[in-house]
């Protein structure tokens, strides 16, 4: 994957807790390990939407900054922090479609003409009046963007909280499995 932010949780404690995890049957240890990610990434997913306000265009983009978590069969449990897929309804901006050019730069380059577009004077005279209909008639040097990082540094800050926050959910499900009657 492309411009894929990673991380992973590897300390000595948590791989013991592991170990124990192990002891439980498949269903709760998915249960435990779901419910541990989840609540480890929540402070990394608040301090995304932290830094992503201070790129401020319209906001939307901190608003929609949300995290899943899914479980596979297989036993890997993941939870994706990022843009959620909604549109802004005051300019019609995607979060999930621009979220990945805010968070890292984009370098100068050359966007060209489609092949067989034709120019908005063209479309005019065919009526189309549909401005996403529209075509770029030449092509067009871009600038490029510096980039405005929002979920790295939320990664790099919030980590060790996220370890510890892990661990502790860890602990919190095998005690109360142990405890089960």
């Amino acid at each position: 994957m492309a411009n894929a932010i990673r991380m992973e949780i590897n300390s000595a404690e948590i791989r013991r807790l592991q170990k124990k995890l192990l002891q439980l049957e498949p269903r709760l240890q998915q249960k435990a390990i779901k419910g541990a990610t989840t609540k480890a990434m929540r402070p990394v997913t608040n301090e995304a939407k932290r830094q992503a306000r201070k790129t401020k265009r319209t906001g939307w983009l901190a608003k929609n900054i949300t995290q899943v978590t899914r479980s596979y069969k297989r036993g890997v449990t993941m939870t994706i922090a990022g843009a959620a897929n909604k549109k802004d309804p005051r300019t019609g901006e995607n979060p999930a479609n621009i979220a990945h050019l805010i968070e890292f730069p984009v370098k100068p380059h050359e966007i060209r003409r489609k092949a067989g577009a034709f120019s908005n004077v063209e479309a005019m005279k065919k009526g189309v009046t549909d401005t996403a209909f529209f075509s770029r008639r030449e092509s067009v040097d871009h600038p490029g963007f510096e980039g405005r990082p929002f979920l790295n540094p939320a990664f790099d800050s919030k980590s060790r909280e996220a370890e510890k926050i892990y661990a502790g959910e860890l602990e919190k499900a095998l005690i109360k499995e142990a405890l089960r009657p």
